[in-house]
């Protein structure tokens, strides 16, 4: 299994209710060796992992550059401010 599946798997709401049943503890919930190997999920076949995968990273891709986007568009607003403050804009 590709290691983003599993993540993604692990970090379902379904997955945590499971883990949550099992686990024991008093004030903190406790997952041991035994009780992860006898989790029980689907493994989707190879092919679907992959596109899974490229599909995260096409998300992840985005994410980077709508960031990159809003430190600029940030930098920019700051410019623009102090040059408005400074008298500097309509010269």
């Amino acid at each position: 299994m590709l290691p983003i599946v599993l993540k993604y798997i692990i970090l379902s709401d379904s997955m945590k209710k499971v883990m949550k049943n099992q686990s024991h503890g008093g004030t903190m919930d406790i997952m041991n060796v035994t009780l992860v190997k006898e989790l029980r999920y689907y493994v989707p076949p190879i092919d679907l992992q992959q596109e899974f995968r490229r599909l995260v990273d096409s998300v992840e891709a985005v994410r980077v550059k709508q960031r990159e986007c809003e430190r600029e568009l940030k930098q920019s607003y700051r410019s623009l401010m102090q040059a408005a403050f400074g008298g500097k804009l309509f010269q």
